[in-house]
């Protein structure tokens, strides 16, 4: 176990912990060690894949992130709604 480290390659990113899936937890921990703050898992999509909301130097970004192989791909810069919610905008 232990904290969560980014690995960047190839355009994207990829959490290291010790667990074959990471728990939510550990996707919020690795997402805010890769300095995003605000980190929210907002979407599961299935297939040990979840949709994860952070902010980073005061811009927001969403991002998808599998559990299992701890790739986090599809990062992109989102907006809030005037009511401080988001639309999730990610596509595959």
């Amino acid at each position: 176990n232990g904290g969560g480290t980014f690995n960047f390659g190839n355009g994207n990113i990829t959490l290291q912990f010790g667990q074959a899936c990471l728990t939510n937890s550990q996707v919020r921990a690795g997402v805010e060690n890769a300095g995003y703050n605000n980190v929210k898992i907002v979407k599961n999509l299935g297939n040990n894949k979840v949709v994860v909301v952070g902010k980073k130097n005061g811009k927001w970004y969403e991002m998808r992130v599998n559990k299992c192989t701890r790739v986090v791909d599809k990062i992109h810069r989102i907006y809030p709604n005037n009511n401080g919610s988001f639309t999730i905008t990610l596509t595959f």
